[in-house]
């Protein structure tokens, strides 16, 4: 993905520590971040702002909740990747952390190299889960609102909201958004159940479209709209039924 899309929040009460990762961050490329330097302001932030990511010090020492039950309380409002910074090697304290299922660790102090990867390690670690369904050779996987699409190394952000419609192509999908095609190597069946939304609708064995595009309807066609044209999408006889009964009308 792209990192100025990337909305992270750094949870550390060292100050020196915190701008230094702010730094090293912003010369990565990385734009949109937070930092709290304490639990009571980590968790508003990610109330209101809803991070990609948190890197959050495990111990917190000059703060009410320590980093491992701050991120409980994150948790408890979203799940989210999660990276702990720390220099504790205390087995205890390790173990105690394990339990909130952390996407990695990053041992303080840490190179730009070595953020650069850890982060896109959690990524990838937090979304190829079991029980997200996703095999660790996925080359996507989905979050509340957007997918990530991997091109060549890297993972891109793509919104639901932009997407026009899924087209199956044999083993593969292809992904239709307002001015460019993505395929990806998964097949529709499996790519519905890892986006897992309401916002599209199957419509035909090979179709699933973004409700929210359809601009019109009739018995055979949805009629799906560009930003420079409509494109007609074709309703298959086994989905007419419970497409027209889904589409709302008068």
């Amino acid at each position: 993905m792209n990192k100025d899309q990337l909305s992270i929040l750094i949870i550390e009460d060292e100050l020196i520590i915190a701008e230094n990762l702010k730094e090293n961050l912003m010369e990565m490329g990385y734009q949109n971040f937070d930092i709290a330097p304490d639990s009571t302001s980590a968790i508003k932030f990610f109330q209101d702002k809803r991070h990609d990511l948190c890197l959050v010090d495990i111990t917190l020492k000059h703060s009410e909740l320590d980093g491992i039950e701050t991120v409980k309380k994150i948790n408890k409002i979203e799940r989210v990747p999660v990276v702990y910074l720390t220099s504790a090697s205390d087995p205890e304290i390790l173990d105690k952390a394990k339990r909130t299922q952390p996407a990695a660790y990053l041992v303080k102090p840490a190179g730009k190299n070595q953020i650069d990867i850890t982060i896109d390690l959690a990524l990838s670690n937090f979304y190829h889960t079991k029980e997200n369904g996703v095999s660790n050779s996925c080359p996507l996987f989905s979050a509340k609102g957007f997918i990530f699409l991997k091109t060549n190394k890297k993972y891109e952000k793509y919104f639901f909201k932009d997407i026009r419609y899924f087209k199956a192509d044999s083993a593969y999908t292809e992904i239709f958004l307002d001015m460019k095609n993505v395929k990806v190597s998964v097949n529709l069946n499996k790519l519905l159940e890892i986006v897992n939304t309401k916002e599209f609708i199957r419509c035909h064995r090979s179709y699933a479209v973004n409700l929210h595009h359809i601009q019109s309807f009739d018995q055979d066609n949805l009629y799906v709209t560009f930003s420079k044209y409509i494109e007609n999408i074709p309703i298959g006889m086994h989905f007419k039924e419970e497409v027209l009964n889904y589409l709302p009308k008068i």
